[in-house]
């Protein structure tokens, strides 16, 4: 649900972007990539809130009990902090997408997929991990995937800047409507 989440800013905010880039509007472009990045801390903090104060009610009613219950405890107590993170790598491959950079948003997908499994090995099969350590491996992939996607745009790779400071509420509604399809 949470990278459903991020998948949602990322199309949404996404689309906003080439709407914008078509009718020539950088301004409106970046100020879409901006408040989106905004909606994905906003979301995140909601999330990793939500996910830590109500996991194991969610667990219960997913019908989990005994061993399967302690593992997924186990798991979603990494998880539940890293909500940002999560929401950052399922929206920033779309928005670098749609930044006219579909190449990089694959690659980032890839990265983030192999870094996965590799961790995933690492982590429950050599280190006896366990759970945890796919929650890990999981963090760990999705932060990198996140972080490139920043770096993409951060030092200029991209169309389009990053202005922080800029927020416009009626894009972040826009972005959340025409994504909230995915």
């Amino acid at each position: 649900a949470v990278m459903g989440l991020g998948i949602m800013l990322g199309m949404g905010g996404g689309s906003l972007m080439s709407i914008y880039r078509g009718e020539q509007d950088a301004s409106k472009v970046m100020l879409t990539l901006s408040s989106t990045l905004w909606l994905v801390i906003g979301f995140g903090i909601v999330a990793m809130l939500f996910l830590h104060s109500s996991s194991q009610y969610l667990l219960y009613l997913q019908g989990a009990k005994g061993e399967v219950l302690v593992l997924a405890e186990q798991y979603i107590a990494v998880y539940s902090y890293s909500a940002i993170i999560t929401l950052g790598a399922g929206a920033l491959p779309m928005l670098v997408r749609n930044d006219d950079s579909p190449h990089i948003a694959t690659g980032l997908l890839v990265v983030g997929a192999v870094l996965n499994i590799v961790l995933d090995y690492l982590f429950i099969g050599v280190a006896s991990m366990g759970l945890a350590g796919a929650a890990i491996a999981t963090v760990i992939a999705q932060s990198v995937v996140a972080m490139l996607g920043l770096l993409y745009f951060l030092l200029g790779y991209g169309n389009t800047k990053i202005k922080f400071g800029q927020v416009c509420p009626t894009l972040a509604i826009k972005a959340v409507r025409l994504g909230s399809s995915s």
